[in-house]
């Protein structure tokens, strides 16, 4: 919610400018430093469990990471240009296969890595893979392309700013009662679902 509060208000003026850019790579400074040192907090609580074939099963790991992380990179380009050229074929405007075809090509992997880990019962790695990819998106991704040389912002996109704070808030009041019941997962789906359709027929 900080975030996406902070977007936009740097995206009052119509752009995201370059000291904007840098200022949304500073904010991901910011937070990368309090995830780090979070987890060395973490680290340090748990020095007592055993370390028995722990570089073997972490080479393991990270071999397998890598090799899900490149053919999830691979499945959602092929998904993405696939459906934008679709996009096109209907007449569709750029904005409009940004904020549906680009957005959900790309939030795929996030999708399956979530709905993997919390069908597993580690939901902590499926919320926290929904949340802080929202962040990442906004301060790294928002942020190089913005540094690099300035976003212009169209008016009409502050309907879907609110309409991103608004889920956003759904999700936090959904959290607070310390789980996510069934029934709030359809009710995000089903708003979803009319944020699309209204989008597709504006």
């Amino acid at each position: 919610l900080g975030v996406s509060v902070l977007l936009i208000l740097i995206s009052i003026d119509g752009e995201l400018s370059q000291y904007d850019g840098i200022l949304l790579l500073g904010g991901l400074g910011v937070f990368t430093v309090y995830t780090l040192k979070d987890v060395m907090k973490q680290r340090s609580g748990n020095k007592d469990e055993s370390k028995k074939n722990t570089k073997n099963i972490s080479l393991k790991s990270i071999g397998l990471i890598g090799l899900g992380v490149v053919l999830l990179y691979v499945g959602a380009i092929l998904t993405v240009d696939n459906a934008v050229i679709l996009a096109k074929e209907f007449g569709l405007s750029e904005k409009i296969i940004g904020l549906t075809v680009i957005a959900i090509g790309t939030s795929l992997p996030e999708l399956i890595t979530s709905i993997i880990a919390i069908r597993k019962g580690h939901t902590d790695i499926g919320i926290g893979n929904i949340i802080g990819s929202n962040i990442f998106n906004i301060l790294m991704i928002m942020g190089v392309g913005a540094a690099i040389g300035g976003v212009i912002i169209s008016s009409d996109v502050y309907i879907d700013y609110a309409i991103m704070i608004i889920f956003s808030l759904s999700l936090l009041i959904a959290l607070k009662t310390g789980i996510i019941t069934r029934l709030m997962g359809v009710c995000l789906s089903i708003g979803y679902v009319i944020y699309l359709a209204v989008t597709f027929l504006k």
